[in-house]
């Protein structure tokens, strides 16, 4: 492991814990440009019925886009590890199954999404190579979670003003 190595690791680490958590206490500026705009930050304010109601007619649902966002991590970490099954197909379709949740299962799913969060970085630190395809993938996590946190803060705003007007 280099310089190489540990630079993009960092990197990594602070881009993908800031999408999820927020930037760091004290951080003069964010990735994300907005300090309150993190996976926690905005699934924390939503109740269950909220994240199971469509923005508005043919959008998925908050908990649905949450669920996938959770699969989409859990699947690629066998993809990003050398040693990977890479041979048993996913479920893509199925991980867009979810759309109503109660507030047990809403809980339940946030939870799911952070441990996912957490397998992606445990893996990350553990790879000894970032080479190959390992840092393509591990990009294609990074805007993956960017796209659909950001589809879900668009959807958010949606149903908050649906809910005013």
């Amino acid at each position: 492991m280099g310089p190489d190595h540990d630079e993009f690791l960092s990197s990594f680490d602070f881009v993908f814990s800031e999408f999820f958590e927020g930037p760091p206490t004290g951080a003069g500026g964010t990735v994300a440009l907005d300090r309150e705009g993190s996976w926690r930050h905005t699934l924390e304010r939503l109740t269950a019925a909220e994240a199971s109601r469509p923005a508005f007619p043919g959008a998925t649902t908050v908990a649905a886009q949450v669920v996938h966002a959770t699969y989409y991590l859990t699947n690629s970490v066998r993809y990003i590890v050398p040693d990977g099954d890479k041979t048993t197909p996913g479920d893509w379709s199925g991980s867009w199954a979810t759309s109503v949740v109660t507030e047990s299962e809403w809980q339940a799913r946030i939870a799911a999404l952070f441990t996912a969060y957490e397998e992606i970085k445990a893996t990350a630190r553990g790879l000894a190579d970032w080479g190959g395809e390992s840092t393509g993938l591990a990009f294609a996590v990074l805007a993956h979670s960017a796209y659909h946190l950001g589809a879900v803060r668009q959807l958010v705003k949606a149903l908050k003003a649906s809910q005013v007007g």
